[in-house]
């Protein structure tokens, strides 16, 4: 109990206070060379927004931070509890009981959104983390640790409440597309977290009950493998609107020296569209 409420006296301290902005109006987008950080489309760069499932880039960010200790724990077995399960995307049909790896859930919360899948690695790398607490407990420690792991970025403006990004109850998770393109450049830079990114489809396993048990999840990303789009994240609440973080990377001098963008774009009425334009025209500046 006493290590519980320090966590909780610390993280009302480090997590800062940020005032909801329920029903925000229009897109708000940031595109950058990926390299300099230098921007090259901006609007709204700084409003504070609910930001839906992009909040899984800081999960699958300090998962792969915390696995990067010991590459084998991207392949220890967790189990699944009631506490993950909350509701929204569970494109796995994960039950309490069920069985998977870090490396499996990761796949799940970046392939598909898997909100299920994010919650359980963040019950386990929170129980690692601070034994002895299980449960929500110990997803309060990981969502800590995206918090932390926020404030060593300077992202200012954010605040995370979970691991997969659902409004629950009164609390919401919020940010700026400026705080999340820092967030993707510096995930960018992590081993994995490309990778995990990168792929329009995944096989992903799972064991019930001793059985294997197999899934095969699609991306939700219409953009990746177009024009050089090789990685990225979609989200969509109804207070978020439909949002979409993509990296990109293209030889646009044609000196064998490839450029990458990244942006963020949230409460978009068209995503993939309007992602592809505001792509076409940073490149265009890259020239």
């Amino acid at each position: 109990m006493v290590r519980l409420l320090t966590t909780l006296l610390f993280a009302s301290i480090l997590i800062p206070q940020v005032k909801e902005t329920v029903g925000a109006e229009g897109a708000c987008y940031l595109l950058v060379d990926a390299g300099s950080g230098e921007a090259l489309l901006e609007m709204g760069a700084d409003e504070v927004r609910q930001v839906a499932s992009l909040t899984k880039l800081a999960t699958a960010a300090v998962a792969f931070q915390w696995a990067s200790e010991d590459p084998g724990r991207l392949q220890e077995e967790m189990e699944v509890t009631a506490a993950a399960l909350q509701g929204g995307a569970n494109p796995l049909g994960l039950q309490v009981g069920d069985r998977l790896t870090l490396q499996s859930a990761i796949d799940a919360a970046m392939t598909s959104s898997d909100n299920t899948s994010a919650s359980v690695l963040a019950e386990h790398i929170g129980a690692r983390l601070s034994p002895g607490q299980t449960g929500f407990e110990a997803v309060n420690v990981f969502v800590l640790e995206m918090n932390k792991f926020a404030a060593s970025l300077e992202m200012k403006s954010t605040r995370f409440v979970n691991p997969h990004g659902l409004d629950q109850g009164s609390e919401f998770g919020e940010s700026t597309v400026r705080d999340l393109v820092k967030l993707s450049r510096a995930a960018l830079m992590i081993p994995g977290f490309l990778d995990s990114i990168s792929r329009t489809g995944e096989e992903v396993k799972f064991q019930r009950s001793g059985s294997g048990q197999s899934v095969k999840l699609w991306n939700t990303n219409e953009l990746l493998s177009k024009d050089g789009v090789d990685g990225g994240k979609t989200g969509t609440t109804r207070r978020a609107g439909a949002c979409l973080m993509v990296t990109a990377l293209r030889d646009v001098r044609g000196d064998g020296k490839p450029l990458r963008v990244v942006g963020v774009l949230l409460n978009s009425s068209d995503r993939s569209a309007q992602m592809e334009t505001l792509l076409e025209e940073a490149f265009h500046k890259l020239q």
